[in-house]
């Protein structure tokens, strides 16, 4: 081809030859692309996965906590139920050695019972009755309570001073006495140890208080 022939195609030196094409994306980028969307696509894998065994954990361990309190141990249960019955019952609950009417047979179900069981017994227990209401009624009321329960008065005398509420006077010793007086009677309602100035030849002096009602409307256990 000649200098004219190359004019006419449009050409000039310059153009002969072939024009290369623009270069793409570098072989590197892409393979970097494709490692970074496989990447993503794992990590939301193993996310999604890692919740799905979160939710099922909780909510089996949810199950079995709803399970052990809806159905329990039936072993521990008749443990708890025989532990709940009383030491010593029978099958009939009554308790060994009670009899029927006894206040003293159950001692633990009433206390009044269980002291009068620890006190020695009324016929054993002398007594003085000091007046400290100045109302021979009340002292006369006082006197027969104290007999229809068993207790010897052995004495009756003025008190050396008034009292306003009626007062069991014990000598050393004769505490329980003194309680199993008042459970009793409640009516004897004060308990307390004696002076040294009364005599401690008796067990229980009975200050007579202006609370004793002067007719006796008696409440008390027969000893």
């Amino acid at each position: 081809m000649d200098t004219d022939q190359t004019e006419e195609l449009g050409l000039d030196h310059d153009d002969r030859r072939p024009r290369a094409e623009p270069d793409g994306p570098s072989e590197a980028f892409q393979t970097a692309v494709g490692a970074a969307v496989v990447l993503f696509v794992l990590i939301a894998l193993v996310g999604g996965a890692m919740r799905l065994l979160g939710d099922g954990d909780g909510r089996q361990v949810g199950f079995e906590e709803s399970g052990e309190q809806a159905t329990g141990d039936p072993e521990a249960s008749g443990g708890a139920a025989t532990e709940a019955a009383s030491p010593g019952a029978s099958a009939s609950g009554a308790t060994p050695g009670a009899s029927p009417g006894d206040p003293a047979g159950d001692p633990a179900g009433d206390p009044a019972a269980r002291i009068i069981g620890d006190a020695p017994p009324p016929a054993d227990t002398p007594v003085q009755v000091l007046d400290g209401a100045g109302d021979a009624a009340r002292v006369s009321a006082v006197t027969e309570a104290l007999g229809a329960m068993g207790y010897p008065v052995v004495a009756v005398n003025p008190a050396s001073s008034s009292y306003d509420e009626t007062t069991v006077l014990y000598t050393q010793g004769a505490e329980p006495a003194g309680l199993g007086l008042r459970a009793r009677d409640p009516r004897f309602g004060a308990v307390e140890p004696a002076p040294g100035s009364l005599s401690t030849d008796v067990h229980l002096h009975v200050v007579v208080g202006g609370d004793w009602p002067a007719t006796d409307g008696s409440t008390a256990t027969p000893g």
